[in-house]
């Protein structure tokens, strides 16, 4: 039971990290004169870069050592996903061009199947109620 605890503490305190990044940085950008939905995507670039810079020097590993489901679930995690992905390959001798072009499509399913997946979900929710 403390294992488990210990990983759901783990979970909230590196989620809320990010959360708190996200929302200074949202400030940051809108005091910069950009509106909230350019604020929002340039917070998003900004953590998915600091995500997979991280990653590149092995320190987002320790994130998710210690945070679990709270370092995957926020942007930086998509972003170190995919930076995992083209080094993996990259370690495994196939060119840089390929993995990128790689990673790119199989991001580019990942997204569809989760577009996919809300308009379902959203489809029933609006035929409920």
């Amino acid at each position: 039971m403390k294992k488990e605890f210990k990983s759901l503490y783990g979970a909230f305190i590196i989620s809320g990290c990010f959360g708190i990044l996200m929302e200074l940085l949202l400030m940051l950008f809108r005091v910069l004169g950009l509106p909230y939905s350019g604020g929002i995507m340039a917070s998003l670039i900004t953590v998915g870069l600091v995500g997979s810079i991280l990653y590149v020097f092995g320190l987002y590993q320790k994130l998710e050592k210690f945070g679990g489901c709270g370092s995957y679930l926020p942007f930086s995690g998509f972003a170190a996903g995919t930076a995992a992905m083209i080094i993996g390959m990259r370690c495994d001798g196939i060119p840089l061009k390929k993995a990128i072009f790689t990673t790119l499509k199989m991001m580019l399913i990942f997204i569809i199947i989760c577009i996919a997946v809300c308009f379902f979900f959203g489809i029933i929710a609006a035929l409920i109620g």
